[in-house]
């Protein structure tokens, strides 16, 4: 658990989109391959005007690119922008979910997959 933790505090946050409540980060820095389809990687939202107290939070995803699904393994909330502030973390396990075509998590897929197709190539 202390290695989820630690690894999260030294991320370098790349902004990959945004709307009008939520710019969306991924730490490239933090790339896992699982096996020949699937990645695990640390997420960041951050929600400038903040939503019920929180205002990030940090996920460890997987994504499946044979099957173009993700999962959430790990989640961190933060009472402050960009993980600052008092936090909060626990094992969250949403199972495998579909990614609808179309959309940010859609995006996130298709970079996650690219860059394990690179590493395989390599």
């Amino acid at each position: 658990m202390l290695l989820l933790v630690s690894q999260s505090v030294m991320a370098e946050w790349t902004l990959i989109n945004e709307n009008n409540d939520t710019k969306f980060y991924v730490d490239f820095h933090s790339y896992q391959k699982v096996d020949k389809n699937k990645i695990k990687i640390w997420e960041l939202n951050d929600y400038p005007m903040g939503v019920n107290g929180i205002f990030s939070l940090k996920n460890l995803s997987e994504y499946d690119c044979k099957n173009k699904m993700r999962r959430t393994t790990y989640t961190i909330t933060y009472s402050g922008n960009m993980g600052d502030g008092t936090s909060s973390s626990n094992d969250f396990n949403n199972g495998w979910l579909p990614v609808a075509p179309d959309t940010i998590g859609n995006q996130k897929l298709d970079d996650m997959c690219l860059m394990l197709k690179m590493k395989q190539t390599h």
